[in-house]
């Protein structure tokens, strides 16, 4: 089984709020997509860059690009005994 593992249940995190965003919104680029969230782009950049890594977003020809209609987020809340 692949396993990613992202903290989306911190409520300070903006990241699942962002790819979200932009599956909706698809062909911005990282300026616009600040600008549209009225975030700092340097933020913005870092959460992209994250979210790239983790195969959740793309970038082709410098236009964000999310590749899934659905993800599903899985969260352990303790071990199994």
């Amino acid at each position: 089984m692949k396993r990613i593992e992202i903290d989306v249940i911190d409520p300070k995190n903006e990241q699942a709020a962002l790819l979200e965003y932009v599956a909706q919104r698809e062909g911005l680029s990282i300026r616009q997509l600040a600008s549209e969230l009225d975030r700092d782009y340097r933020n913005v950049y870092d959460d992209v860059q994250k979210l790239v890594q983790l195969g959740l977003v793309e970038i082709p020809l410098g236009k964000l690009h999310v590749p899934y209609d659905e993800i599903d987020i899985r969260k352990t809340l303790r071990e199994a005994a």
